[in-house]
């Protein structure tokens, strides 16, 4: 899960569209409350912006 919340921070470093931690939890088999707690810890400030929504 690291890996890929590292590497969706290259292509957004500061700002999340709406759908990234939904879209990484799908391909990992896992919650978007895990991804988005584990990028908490890993980038705590980077944030989510729905408004930016794919």
């Amino acid at each position: 899960m690291d890996e890929a919340i590292y590497e969706a921070a290259e292509q957004h470093p500061d700002i999340w569209p709406r759908g990234l931690i939904t879209k990484i939890a799908d391909e990992l088999g896992v919650t978007p409350a895990e991804v988005r707690r584990e990028r908490t810890i890993l980038l705590p400030g980077v944030k989510s912006a729905p408004e930016l929504g794919w």
